[in-house]
């Protein structure tokens, strides 16, 4: 079965409902401080979380994915983190294989950038879909990401109320090495990216 993006959200805090029907895999990624938050979502799915990239154990800002196969999905569906200055993104695809986790990297800084690598993974088959997010603060008002990665949704950070996050997107014919870099509209004080193959 071929990979199919159903639908996309992000916001801070809790997404916009929206419909997941015919997905059988749903990833968050989740931008801020992940010291102490869960994830959720209106239907009670249950989720497993990857890596935290964090500048300082996560105290200042971080990006790490959650990832739920065979969710029960539906119209009106929202997904939501437990701090409220965080943002949540949302990406709800058609196409995964059982188990469908394979590879994962990124990183984080403290440092002024406009732009951050999420670090090298290579997809252990063809057809892998690659999802990368990031997580920056508020001159990141503009954003693009390379390696003929598509961004499906992005949250604008709201300066003093919420970190910016967002999710791209490649389908991975031919497994090969990857190692995208985001990049945004002036630069920020911290900003987190990571990426994971499924």
């Amino acid at each position: 079965m071929a990979w199919s993006l159903i639908a996309a959200a992000s916001a801070q805090t809790t997404t916009s409902a929206i419909d997941t029907t015919g997905a059988n895999l749903i990833v968050l990624a989740v931008a801020g401080n992940n010291t102490a938050l869960t994830v959720s979502d209106n239907k009670g799915n249950t989720w497993t979380a990857l890596t935290n990239h964090a500048v300082g154990g996560g105290n200042a800002i971080s990006s790490r994915f959650y990832y739920c196969f065979n969710p029960t999905v539906g119209s009106g569906h929202t997904f939501s983190n437990s701090l409220s200055y965080v943002a949540t993104s949302a990406v709800a695809y058609s196409g995964a294989d059982t188990s469908p986790f394979d590879q994962e990297n990124g990183t984080a800084t403290g440092s002024l950038v406009s732009s951050l690598a999420t670090g090298s993974i290579t997809p252990s088959v063809n057809d892998e879909l690659v999802l990368a997010a990031m997580a920056a603060g508020k001159s990141a008002t503009t954003l693009a990401i390379d390696s003929s990665m598509s961004v499906d949704t992005f949250f604008n950070p709201v300066s003093g109320v919420s970190y910016g996050g967002a999710i791209a997107s490649l389908v991975q014919t031919t497994a090969a090495a990857i190692n995208p870099t985001w990049s945004w509209g002036g630069t920020t004080s911290e900003a987190a990216v990571s990426i994971a193959s499924f």
